[in-house]
């Protein structure tokens, strides 16, 4: 009992050191995919469009930096919202 309640505690702190490692990049795609969909949106306002277009490319490059460098599994929700902004991207 006490090897299965050790082999879970380690699952766990497995699991807290991915969660851990995906905040950073989660934010920087959240960031990229917000300012990437204010950019499709205000298309008129060229210095907005410009602004939020080279913010969004920013955190896409830098997300992609930290996936690179990141030593522990990432979860397919992670890459799935890469994809989407750099989906995201390519309409503006």
């Amino acid at each position: 009992m006490r090897r299965e309640s050790g082999s879970r505690g380690a699952a766990a702190r497995v699991g807290n050191d991915i969660a851990r490692n995906e905040q950073p990049i989660l934010a920087e795609l959240r960031r990229g995919i917000h300012c990437a969909s204010d950019a499709i949106v205000t298309k008129d306002d060229s210095r907005d469009w410009q602004m939020l277009g080279a913010t969004a490319n920013a955190a896409c490059q830098k997300a992609l930096q930290l996936l690179k460098h990141s030593s522990l599994p990432i979860e397919p929700s992670v890459h799935e919202k890469l994809r989407y902004l750099e989906i995201l991207l390519g309409k503006i």
